[in-house]
């Protein structure tokens, strides 16, 4: 077994690989994890600028050059650059720093003590995006210090403000100070590595996003006491509406980008759903379709083979004795890329089958994608082989909303992976309780991001 520095053959996640960084520099990602996780960073209000005063001296200390922008009271957001040769262009790694509301009540532990518990680590952010920023700072505190060459100068970027929409972090940055991130490529959250049984099964490198929109959902009727109630009930109307939207269905398509994934991971050896995948590529259509019935059960799967529509929210109503005259429902919709606003809300209308309810959305965006062939995205595949032989890193349509859309609208090539391993399960805590990450994940994110850096940036 080659040598390069410390090297162990460590055991994680269910596979197995060659260790190039020191135990140290995953055990400080854990360490500034669990006090990034101590900043309460609940958006709104966000208080994002403690973290940027937080991360800002572990940067400056190893010979970043440092920035940090308050774009408005409390939101601060952290730049931060380590200078290569400049032979190549700039790597931009970012991360958010604002997290969801996490109510202590609904959580094993308190969401904001980062607790250690039966090989997680538990705490609001631990994988959304606290543990990646964590991963990055580690990592690149370690390429400094060890006087890595670079070939790429370095930005971190760590925002504020990404789950509500970005005003007062990278939509900000790029508006104010578009100068400053400037960059070939950047790595972002939106894709990740999965853990299917226990192993590490596919590396998911989003380069393309499904579509946002809100569809209002409103009716007026009589008002007046309860004690007499009317039949042109409001409240009843959107109800019916919202049901009627909840079970509707549209239809399955596959699009350039989600045929390559399901290819992908298809030729996994890894995940226990590839001959499923197989079907549904293939030409067979009994096997189409039986694939297609397999996969619209599993939601996550379900997300990248049609556009969804979920009810979210319901206003109606002032006083139990009193009929509201008017109702309104928020339902949101994320949207095939190639699919229009027009052709939604007739999807909809057909659903309601009432003429009296109005639907409403704004005009919905352009969808932007980052190449397949890019020596970015082929790095990040050779080092997940590496790390993970018989997985497979596969092209990603994210059904979430990240800042990687506002970056490729404005020309970037972004790519979202976030490099520690996570399960379905512990995906859909991200915005839930008791959100967590797996100790192993973390050694495993260190590792990879470590390898990624040094092969696409490193000095040759």
């Amino acid at each position: 077994m080659k040598l390069i520095g410390l090297l162990l053959l460590l055991a994680s996640a269910g596979n197995a690989y060659e260790r190039t960084v020191p135990n140290s520099v995953a055990k400080e990602a854990r360490e500034v994890l669990e006090k990034l996780i101590a900043i309460d960073t609940t958006n709104p209000p966000g208080n994002e600028l403690a973290v940027a005063k937080f991360v800002e001296p572990l940067l400056k200390d190893v010979g970043f050059e440092t920035r940090v922008f308050e774009s408005a009271p409390g939101r601060g957001n952290l730049w931060a650059r380590l200078k290569g040769t400049g032979k190549k262009k700039t790597l931009l790694i970012t991360m958010h720093t604002d997290v969801v509301g996490a109510p202590k009540e609904k959580w094993d532990t308190d969401p904001f003590v980062a607790t250690e518990k039966q090989g997680y680590l538990y705490g609001r952010g631990a994988i959304d995006d606290k543990g990646m920023g964590a991963v990055a700072i580690a990592v690149v505190r370690h390429l400094a210090k060890s006087g890595q060459a670079l070939d790429r100068d370095l930005i971190l970027f760590f925002g504020a403000d990404e789950e509500a929409g970005s005003q007062f972090g990278m939509a900000w940055m790029l508006k104010h100070h578009p100068e400053l991130m400037k960059a070939e490529v950047v790595l972002n959250e939106g894709g990740g590595i999965g853990l299917e049984d226990g192993r590490v099964s596919q590396a998911a490198i989003q380069l393309y996003e499904k579509l946002y929109m809100n569809v209002t959902v409103s009716a007026d009727g009589d008002s007046g006491h309860s004690s007499i109630p009317s039949q042109n009930n409001a409240v009843v109307r959107v109800a019916r509406a919202v049901a009627n939207i909840g079970n509707y269905r549209f239809p399955v398509k596959l699009n350039t980008v989600t045929r390559a994934y399901f290819d992908g991971l298809a030729k996994s050896k890894n995940h226990p759903l590839r001959k499923v995948f197989s079907g549904l590529v293939g030409k067979n259509q009994k096997k189409k379709a039986k694939a297609i019935e397999v996969l619209v059960d599993i939601p996550f799967y379900n997300a990248s083979l049609r556009t969804t529509c979920t009810p979210t929210v319901f206003k109606a109503g002032f006083r139990s004795n009193a009929i509201a005259g008017s109702a309104e429902a928020i339902v949101n919709c994320r949207v095939l890329p190639d699919e229009t606003r027009a052709q939604v809300l007739g999807r909809l209308r057909k659903a309601v089958d009432d003429p009296q309810i109005k639907l409403d959305a704004p005009t919905l965006g352009k969808p932007y994608q980052s190449p397949f062939k890019d020596p970015f995205f082929d790095a990040a595949a050779a080092v997940f082989s590496e790390m993970a032989p018989g997985a497979a890193a596969v092209p990603y349509m994210s059904a979430g909303a990240t800042d990687s859309r506002k970056l490729r609208e404005m020309g970037y090539k972004a790519y979202g992976l976030v490099p520690m391993p996570i399960s379905a399960d512990d995906k859909s805590r991200m915005h839930g309780d008791n959100e967590r990450v797996k100790i192993e994940s973390i050694d495993f994110g260190v590792e990879f991001l470590h390898r990624l850096i040094v092969r696409y940036a490193g000095a040759r």
